[in-house]
Parts: structure tokens; C-alpha cells; sequence
């Protein structure tokens, strides 16, 4: 059973299908987990969450973990605004951010923002 109702932890992310990509953390943060989402048109979008300890960054931070969500979508193409290019939208979530909270973020701004499939990872 999915642990979608409880706090974003690395063991709900992987609970969830999220897969842990340790060639990247030395660059983009204390431990990244990605995830693609599908729909009826192949892969939506990725959803890519970093895990940081900002006491490994900055001397005088606290030891404290912040979680950043980060994905591109994709405009359909033939948009006047970005010519179906893609744009960025990341979050950085407060401890209390559950799985699906912010899931469905991201599900209502790819509907509500006409974006289409990632054609450049069919």
C-alpha cells in the first residue's frame, strides 16, 4: 500500500516508486529521488526531489534538512508564448509538505497551465 497520506521522507518516496539517484547528489544536494508521470500521451513530466542539509553548504547554517521539488513541463507544441518549449517550476516545501499534497500540485499546474507531454523523453 502506498504511504501517500505521511510526510515526505526518502522512505515514502521510494514506498511510492521514487527511484534514489546517487550519481547526481554530490552536485544537486545531500540525496535526490526521481519519478516520471505517465499519462494516456507516454511521460507527463519527472518529478524530482532534493533532499539538502544546508550545514554541508553554508558554515553557520543549522543542521537541518529542506526538501526542493523541481520539474519541467512542457507547453504544447505550436504555443504562441514559449513555442511548446518547456519551463521550470520548483517548490521549496515546509516539513509538514505530505507526498500527495504536493503530487497533485503538479498534476493541477500541468492541467491548468495546457501543458503537453515531455516529447523530448518519449
Amino acid at each position: 500500500m502506498a504511504l501517500n497520506m505521511n510526510i515526505i521522507t526518502p522512505e515514502v518516496l521510494l514506498a511510492n516508486g521514487y527511484k534514489r539517484h546517487r550519481h547526481h547528489e554530490a552536485a544537486c544536494g545531500n540525496s535526490l529521488y526521481q519519478r516520471v508521470v505517465r499519462g494516456d500521451e507516454g511521460k507527463l513530466y519527472y518529478l524530482t526531489f532534493y533532499f539538502w542539509d544546508l550545514s554541508t553548504v553554508f558554515a553557520r547554517a543549522p543542521k537541518r534538512t529542506t526538501i526542493e521539488v523541481n520539474s519541467r513541463l512542457y507547453m504544447q507544441p505550436g504555443d504562441t508564448l514559449v513555442g511548446g518549449g518547456g519551463f521550470d517550476l520548483n517548490l521549496h516545501l515546509e516539513p509538514t509538505a505530505t507526498l500527495e499534497q504536493v503530487e497533485a500540485f503538479y498534476a493541477q499546474a500541468y492541467r491548468c497551465l495546457g501543458c503537453g507531454p515531455d516529447w523530448h523523453n518519449q
